[in-house]
């Protein structure tokens, strides 16, 4: 059985399926705390993507450790929006995409990786000077892990995590578990070592914005930074086209108790309509005569 580490998970499988089998270990039986500095900076979680992209600038090649796959997805793409270049590392990508994201971070082709804990284990990566804990670990032993990714072959290396105040009394229970002592501090970039960085930018898109945006037809935004001749000259063309065009005659309805209505059926129609309008007038005229004849009587 090949393990990159002999947790207690892997010491239930041995002892189940495996009799008297022999252990070679290579290397120290845990991480030290001691190779490394440790910083606990408290602050509220919209100003943790800022703090982030500051640490990786001063610090350079950065491995940022969140809890979840959409928050990873989400930190990669407010670093990428800021300008920086980021690989992002978890268990839904696939194994293609999982290559090719720690081919481009082993090779300085990014200044951070963004990752799950799925990246705290067996990843050897050369040159790594700073670890954040974007979210706090589960416990004291996934804190090993994932700042074991630093201050390696000998070398040194800091580990900051980013604390929110409701989160105090978990990250000092792992303190404890890690056998380390650190005061929680509001962020200071003072106290941080200085390294050799090699500022790597993200390379643009256009969604960002282009340079072809502003030459489009599209609206106000196109025409707004263009220079004033070329504005003037759009002016005036796109006059003498209103100008070219011959006015449209819109056909306006008459109203309606105007409009000439056609006869319809035989002439005789409205003399008949006329005779009997005279025929009740005369009616009308009758029951006239007769009440006064009758208040005579």
């Amino acid at each position: 059985m090949f393990s990159a580490t002999l947790d207690d998970e892997v010491a239930d499988l041995v002892r189940d399926y495996q009799t008297n089998p022999v252990t070679i270990e290579v290397g120290p039986e845990e991480v030290t705390m001691e190779s490394m500095t440790h910083y606990f900076w408290l602050m509220p979680n919209s100003k943790k993507s800022i703090i982030s992209n500051e640490i990786i600038r001063k610090c350079g090649r950065t491995i940022v450790f969140c809890r979840t796959r959409a928050g990873a997805d989400r930190v990669g793409n407010d670093l990428t929006h800021d300008g920086l270049a980021a690989q992002t590392l978890h268990g839904g990508l696939s194994q293609k995409q999982r290559d090719r994201a720690m081919a481009r971070f082993q090779h300085g082709e990014c200044m951070a990786l963004i990752a799950t804990d799925v990246a705290a284990r067996g990843i050897d990566v050369d040159g790594v000077n700073c670890v954040i804990h974007y979210d706090p670990p589960e416990n004291g032993k996934a804190y090993k892990h994932r700042s074991g990714r630093t201050a390696r072959g000998g070398s040194t290396g800091i580990v900051i995590s980013l604390i929110q105040k409701p989160q105090r009394k978990t990250v000092s229970k792992i303190q404890r578990e890690v056998g380390i002592n650190v005061e929680f501090t509001p962020p200071d970039f003072g106290n941080l070592p200085e390294f050799e960085v090699e500022f790597i930018g993200a390379s643009r898109r256009r969604s960002f914005g282009s340079q072809n945006r502003n030459e489009s037809k599209r609206g106000h935004y196109g025409r707004r930074n263009r220079s004033q001749s070329r504005s003037n000259q759009s002016d005036s063309n796109s006059r003498s086209r209103y100008q070219e065009k011959p006015k449209r005659n819109y056909n306006k309805k008459k109203p309606r108790n105007t409009h000439s209505r056609p006869n319809r059926g035989n002439k005789s129609k409205p003399e008949k309509a006329t005779q009997i309008s005279r025929g009740r007038r005369n009616n009308r005229g009758n029951r006239g005569n007769r009440s006064r004849g009758r208040n005579r009587r």
